[in-house]
């Protein structure tokens, strides 16, 4: 079965929605962090038979607010509510008017999605 455009994606956020749920119903007071990060595992290190790449996943309560890295996304949790989220881009920043060229514009993008095909993509010239 072909897998659907953005279907790993969400899967990873309703399983990091779970566990976020299940620690801030476990730690309903006092003030804390939460540690979102996802990083493929090294080919050599790991991966299935067929050749799939395996993703770690780890979500982590912290009583201490860990210092920023790249690739998390830190959740500060007051009293059970998310008061306030960090999120550490893997990229650079882009400076956008280098590659604007190359990507096309709002109203005539380079990568369009197909109306009468869902998940498809059409490439224009």
């Amino acid at each position: 079965m072909a897998q659907e455009l953005r279907e790993t994606a969400q899967a990873m956020l309703e399983s990091d929605m779970k566990e976020i749920e299940n620690i801030l119903n476990r730690r309903p007071n006092g003030t804390f962090w939460i540690v979102a990060h996802h990083k493929p595992i090294p080919k050599d290190r790991l991966q299935l038979t067929s050749g799939e790449q395996i993703i770690m996943r780890v979500v982590k309560d912290y009583d201490t607010k860990p210092t920023p890295q790249l690739g998390t996304i830190v959740h500060t949790v007051k009293n059970g509510e998310i008061v306030d989220t960090e999120v550490n881009l893997h990229d650079t920043p882009i400076d956008w008017a280098t590659v604007s060229h190359l990507a096309g514009n709002e109203a005539m993008p380079f990568v369009q999605e197909r109306p009468d095909l869902k998940g498809s993509y059409v490439y224009n010239q």
